[in-house]
C-alpha cells in the first residue's frame, strides 16, 4: 500500500488508495462521497511526480501526518488522473 488518503475539498470523492505492482504499475481506487460508487485505474511512471509526496507522507509517524496537510498534492493527483481521463470531472 502507497497511500489510503482523505480527499478535502473534492466534491465527489471521499478517499484515493494506491498500490505497486512489480511490473511498476500502480493501481489506484478512489471511492465517492457516499461510498458507495468506486473508480480503478492503472497508471505508469507518468504519475510518479505526483505519487512521490502522497507516498512519503504516508511513510511519516502519524504525529507528524497530523500536522502536516497533504491536500494539496492529494489534489493534484485527483486533477491530473482526471485530465488524463480516469476519472470523470467534477459536476460543480
Amino acid at each position: 500500500m502507497l497511500f489510503n488518503l482523505r480527499v478535502d475539498g473534492d466534491m465527489e470523492l471521499q478517499r484515493v488508495a494506491a498500490i505497486r505492482y512489480p511490473s511498476n504499475q500502480t493501481g489506484v481506487l478512489v471511492l465517492d462521497k457516499q461510498g458507495l460508487a468506486t473508480s480503478n485505474c492503472m497508471v505508469n511512471g507518468t504519475f510518479s511526480s505526483f505519487i512521490a509526496p502522497l507516498e512519503d507522507w504516508n511513510t511519516l509517524p502519524l504525529a507528524t501526518q497530523a500536522r502536516t496537510s497533504i491536500a494539496g498534492p492529494t489534489s493534484l493527483f485527483i486533477g491530473a488522473l482526471r485530465n488524463a481521463g480516469y476519472l470523470p470531472r467534477g459536476r460543480h
